[in-house]
């Protein structure tokens, strides 16, 4: 079986053929010393030859793996610190059931039902609640899952305090599940959201500038098959009657912004928006 010089650079590319031909001539060299059978020479001819076309395939996926990527969290975050709205109070919970600031006295427990708390006087029950906005991919999810008050913020010139939910001791995926309770001390009204594998965080804004309350949530869409994960970030505002409802303008458009991203460096993130502002900075 005969190889001429076209065919190994067809085969293995220009920049190969050098390494290629080198191979060739050691794997004589060592047949004629060591006196190889033909299988033999064959064998060694395959090993050398792969070798220096794996090296080859090596240098290129290095090359690939650096691609350069545009902080998309770093600026999403940059962006919504200037949005956000100081609380008055935060209170972080250590295994207290009682919580008294202000002119505000709360208490929660655990039962069958979910979680119980009252707020001066009033009692609200997550039994029986949904949440507003998509947690993962394109479903809701009950609030009935949580059993522990985690965090607790006042926003006492907005009349609305807000409730952080987890589930303790939390195992697996369950560790990564969370979700907001504001309640307008006006109204007296609930409005309910959660999280999945997007962090944990209790804030409002106000994106419209214009003195109304909104609230942020997140959607996790989940890995797909080519190892992509995709947040979904979607605009909330408070209405007349205390509740949160997503928020449109006159023709009905609501508002939000894509993360696409991988943890593969060789994957370039992607940023999508429909929003009232702009959010990335133009390269």
């Amino acid at each position: 079986m005969r190889f001429s010089s076209v065919h190994l650079i067809k085969f293995f590319g220009k920049d190969s053929f050098v390494q290629v031909i080198s191979a060739l001539l050691l794997a004589v060299n060592v047949t004629y010393h060591f006196k190889m059978t033909d299988k033999a020479l064959i064998f060694s001819i395959l090993i050398l030859i792969f070798g220096c076309s794996r090296t080859t395939d090596q240098t290129t996926d290095a090359t690939i793996d650096n691609v350069e990527t545009t902080d998309y969290n770093g600026q999403i975050e940059k962006y919504l610190e200037t949005k956000r709205i100081e609380p008055t109070l935060i209170l972080n919970n250590n295994e207290r059931t009682i919580i008294e600031f202000l002119d505000n006295k709360i208490r929660w427990q655990e039962n069958e039902k979910g979680i119980e708390i009252t707020i001066n006087g009033k009692t609200i029950n997550t039994v029986d609640k949904i949440t507003l906005n998509n947690v993962w991919g394109e479903g809701k999810d009950s609030v009935k899952f949580a059993n522990y008050v985690s965090q607790v913020k006042l926003y006492e010139y907005q009349n609305l305090i807000g409730f952080m939910l987890t589930y303790v001791p939390c195992t697996g995926l369950g560790c990564g599940v969370n979700y907001q309770v504001w309640y307008d001390t006006k109204t007296e009204s609930e409005s309910y959201f959660g999280r999945f594998n997007t962090g944990f965080d209790l804030e409002l804004y106000d994106f419209n500038n214009d003195n109304k309350v909104d609230y942020l949530s997140k959607t996790f869409n989940g890995r797909n098959a080519t190892l992509i994960d995709t947040t979904l970030f979607e605009m909330f505002s408070q209405t007349e009657d205390g509740k949160f409802a997503k928020f449109r303008n006159d023709k009905g458009d609501s508002f939000w912004f894509k993360h696409i991203y991988s943890e593969s460096d060789s994957i370039p993130d992607k940023f999508e928006e429909k929003w009232v502002d702009q959010i990335i900075e133009k390269r």
